[in-house]
């Protein structure tokens, strides 16, 4: 009975050491398919929050890293081939963060965030602009609304002032925001 029990013991521990959890087969899915610089590089901003912004910044001949994701001790890398990179990345850390992109299309990208020996992912969205069509070049920062009341005559009306790095914010988006306001308080 004690051999037998060790047999069985071996077994189930070979079984759990052998079998793949799916982020291992995700990387090894992924390991021969590749992105072109071009179309990676840059600033990409994510759908559900505009404000958070990742950058692909090329390093070297041999490295692209995304700033402004940290999983582990550094950003995430990605090995580059001739005019592409690997959509496969990785993080230091042990067990290593792993990540794998998807470009949707040109403005749109999926990176799917794992780790070595686990069962978990979690997708994240981006795009290559943010959700108000604004590269970074023209966001703002602190917005600024007035509200004025006054006696004669009588009424109140508001004043939008964009004053320094709010992200999307245009002559357009302000004028929208003051007639909105003007509405509802009226």
């Amino acid at each position: 009975m004690n051999r037998l029990g060790f047999i069985f013991i071996f077994l189930f521990i070979r079984i759990a050491v052998v079998a793949q959890p799916k982020p291992y087969d995700l990387r090894e899915a992924n390991k021969d398919i590749k992105i072109s610089l071009i179309d990676i590089v840059g600033n990409w901003y994510a759908i559900d929050s505009p404000a958070f912004k990742i950058s692909f910044i090329k390093m070297n001949n041999y490295f692209v890293d995304i700033d402004g994701i940290k999983h582990g001790v550094g950003n995430y890398s990605f090995l580059v081939d001739g005019d592409s990179i690997s959509v496969n990345g990785t993080a230091a850390n042990w067990p290593p963060y792993n990540c794998t992109i998807r470009l949707i299309n040109s403005t749109q990208l999926e990176i799917e965030f794992y780790q070595f020996f686990s069962k978990e992912t979690t997708k994240t969205f981006y795009r290559r602009s943010n959700s108000y069509s604004q590269t970074a070049a023209h966001s703002y920062g602190r917005v600024e609304v007035a509200i004025t009341k006054e006696k004669n005559p009588k009424r109140i009306y508001t004043k939008v002032e964009i004053k320094s790095a709010f992200p999307g914010g245009d002559s357009s988006w302000v004028q929208s925001l003051e007639t909105k306001l003007n509405q509802s308080i009226q």
